[in-house]
Parts: C-alpha cells; sequence; structure tokens
C-alpha cells in the first residue's frame, strides 16, 4: 500500500486563506502592529515597519504540555554540508542533556546602540537574499549547496539543500522564478554589546499580493560579510509583528533556554506547551498555545495518515526542539518573539506479513523503494512564538510556521 505525508506548504494553502500586508511606521515606539492594505518597506532609521496578515481562524483543543525536546547541538551548524539524518530510536523522549545546563540569560546591551545603522542592515539583507535567491534558482547540487553555504546556516541550510534534493520531486519554489530578490523590510536589529553575535529580523512578500516571510539573520563574528539566514517561515493568518524598540536603539536579545529572565517562562518551557499540539497521537488537555489553525492542521494530516495505513502500520509523530536553534528577541513591551526549529520524526511501523510502498520523495531521500519494518521522516519545522513577559502573562501564540522533509530511512 502506499502512503503519503502531505506537506505543511500544500496543507496550509489547501486549508487556510493566507493574506498579507505590512504596517506602518511609528518614529517613537518601533514596529506598528497596525494593519495595511499595502506592504511597506521604512526606510526612516528611527522607525520601524512590521507584518500582518489577516483572517484568523481559531484552532481547537489539543494535548497538555507533557512533551519532549532534544537538547542536542543542531545537526545544521553553521559550518555543516547540509544532510541530516536521525536514528528512529531517537524518538524517545528526552530531557536536558549536560551541554544545556551550561546556558543562561542575558539580554544583550544596555541602553544603547543597534550592532548596525539601518542602511548598513538593508544592505546586507538585500545582499544576503539575493544569494538566498541564486540557491532557489540553482540547477546543479554544487551550486545549491555553495549559495546555501553564502546564505544560509544551521538547520535552514539543511532545509535549503534538502528542498533542493526534492525538487525533482515537487519542482522549484515560486520564488525560484523572480528576477531580483524580494525587498527586504528590515524589523529589527540587535542591541551592541560585548558579544559579537549580531541578529536581523527580516521581512520579505515575495508576491505582491503574497503572504509576509520573517527572514532572522546572524552574524557569528559580527561581521557583515558573515550574515546566514538561520530561520526563515511565512507568516500565519490573523497575525502580525508587535512593536520592536527603535532600529537605531536595538534590540535585545535573550540567550539560554532554561532560564525565564522578565519573560513568564524559559524558552524550554513556553516550547513545550506548543509540542504536544502537533504530536501525534495527542494527548488530551486544554489547548495552551494559540496556532492560528497551524495545530489543527497538522494533527489533521497525522490522523488522516495514520487511518490510510491503518491496516499495514501504525504511525506516530515526535517533536523536539533543537536547543543551540532558538534565539530570543525582547519586544518593546518586555514581551518576545521566540524563534525555534523543532525537529519531527514521523515513524511507520509496519505489521508482520505487510509492505508498504513509499511515495517518491521517500525514495529520493533514502534510496528506498518498498519497507517491510520501520520508516522515519524527519522533518523540521520552522516557527517563531510570540510570548509574554512576567509582568504581563498571555497565551503564547503562534506567529509563523514552516515545515521541510530532511531526512528519510527504513527498512
Amino acid at each position: 500500500m502506499k502512503f503519503s505525508r502531505a506537506t505543511l506548504a500544500a496543507t496550509l494553502s489547501a486549508a487556510l486563506v493566507l493574506s498579507a500586508c505590512s504596517g506602518g511606521d511609528d518614529p517613537d515606539s518601533g514596529a506598528s502592529g497596525t494593519s495595511s492594505t499595502t506592504p511597506t518597506t521604512s526606510s526612516d532609521a528611527g522607525s520601524e515597519a512590521s507584518g500582518d496578515v489577516v483572517g484568523a481562524t481559531e484552532d481547537g483543543a489539543a494535548s497538555d504540555d507533557a512533551a519532549s525536546t532534544d537538547d542536542a547541538a543542531s545537526t545544521g551548524a553553521a559550518g555543516d554540508e547540509a544532510g541530516a539524518t536521525s536514528d528512529a530510536g531517537d524518538e524517545a523522549s528526552s530531557t536536558a542533556g549536560a551541554g544545556d545546563d551550561a546556558s543562561s540569560t542575558e539580554v544583550a546591551g544596555g541602553a544603547g546602540q543597534a550592532d548596525f545603522t539601518l542602511a548598513e542592515a538593508e544592505e546586507i539583507a538585500a545582499s544576503t537574499l539575493e544569494t538566498r535567491l541564486k540557491a532557489l534558482k540553482a540547477k546543479k547540487g554544487d551550486s545549491a549547496r555553495e549559495y546555501y553555504k553564502r546564505s544560509a546556516a544551521r538547520t535552514n541550510r539543511v532545509a535549503g539543500v534538502a528542498a533542493f534534493k526534492l525538487e525533482e520531486v515537487f519542482g522549484k519554489s515560486p520564488e525560484a522564478k523572480a528576477k531580483k530578490a524580494a525587498e527586504p523590510n528590515v524589523l529589527a536589529i540587535s542591541r551592541a554589546d560585548e558579544d559579537p553575535t549580531t541578529l536581523m529580523l527580516v521581512q520579505t512578500v515575495p508576491d505582491k499580493d503574497g503572504v509576509p516571510v520573517l527572514h532572522l539573520m546572524e552574524s557569528l563574528s559580527g561581521k557583515a560579510k558573515d550574515f546566514r539566514i538561520i530561520w526563515e517561515a511565512p507568516m500565519l493568518p490573523g497575525t502580525e509583528i508587535p512593536s520592536f524598540d527603535r532600529r537605531s536603539v536595538g534590540t535585545p536579545v535573550i540567550t539560554g533556554t532554561r532560564e525565564a529572565g522578565d519573560l513568564a517562562r524559559s524558552a524550554r518551557d513556553s516550547l513545550r506547551m506548543l509540542l504536544p499540539h502537533i504530536n501525534w497521537p495527542r494527548g488530551e488537555g486544554k489547548l495552551k498555545v494559540e496556532t492560528n489553525g497551524y495545530a489543527e492542521v497538522v494533527r489533521k494530516a497525522a490522523k488522516e495518515q495514520a487511518e490510510a495505513v491503518a491496516d499495514q502500520a501504525s504511525l506516530r509523530e515526535n517533536n523536539w526542539m533543537f536547543t543551540d536553534d532558538t534565539r530570543t528577541l525582547v519586544l518593546e513591551d518586555g514581551s518576545a518573539l521566540l524563534f525555534a526549529t523543532l525537529k519531527r520524526h514521523t515513524t511507520f511501523d509496519v505489521k508482520p506479513g505487510s509492505i508498504l510502498t513509499p511515495p517518491e520523495a521517500y525514495q529520493v531521500l533514502s534510496g528506498d523503494d518498498e519497507i517491510t519494518d520501520q520508516a522515519v521522516m524527519e522533518t523540521y519545522v520552522f516557527t517563531v512564538l510570540h510570548v509574554p513577559s512576567a509582568e504581563k502573562d498571555f497565551k503564547p501564540e503562534m506567529l509563523a510556521a514552516r515545515e521541510q522533509l530532511v531526512s528519510a530511512k527504513g527498512n
């Protein structure tokens, strides 16, 4: 029997209507959350721009917070070439490793100044996005890997090269047809401090009437030439980016995943509130994160897939966080945007005497054309949560999401 797992892009576009725009600029308060009918890009160093998406949907109830996390270092570390696989045994729940104990919560910078001026940031972002477009347009593997090496890092680079491999199945991204990269709208620039690592949050709208895409760019050295996109995802329906501090002042960055600092809860605990809602089978309990339709779509896809193969195999899905790929940018009101990459394993355990014929995407990544025992498909989930401050708690909200199948294996 054949089985297939709908990708997030296909699922969301079929299940949700995505339309988007950018808000106006406010010279004093930073990124505006006000809706607008057309995307805009600010050129005022003392102001901020924002993106919002119209048309929210309420998510249904999901599971409790009992979820697992993965504290191993990211497979897509900055110096890595693309390609990552994971053993089926990784599906067991895991807790923090010793390495995460050393992480701390620090707010970068004082009352100071951004790492780059707006003009510098816009130039850096534009150059990085042009190289990203070359990666999307690449026709040969060597060219794609080189351009991704120059424009992406960590799990985002792994996802990019995996997407290139799967172009023979799904075709090229619609963005690859563009003659030039989408114009960058720099929403936030990290505040200068002793740590050379520098972050920028950039928004683009690839199509004139399309969905805004968020890109988190990082330079470990703090040098312009070393910026890479470490995370990116399209915004979800009904979401908007709250206000940051002025770009000339810079945005504080929280490092570490265990301590909450001035936030209501730590990055780990915030993500643990999300993970049960996208695992399968899911537990019982009230939905504790507003996912704007995402969790509902993921659970529905898993349920339909499980039912489709029920006579031949059982299905389970588990999600973990990549600790090293978690970044938190503090907003003007003290709340924050938590950027994270999750690793999802979709595991098919084949019943005795049965054979599963995998879809073409699985065969491209694994080289196997039939499965008699077990199949594991690994997907990276790029998401961002708006999380509350300790002073004003609220239900965390998912603002953007993207999935990319990166590896598959079975026997």
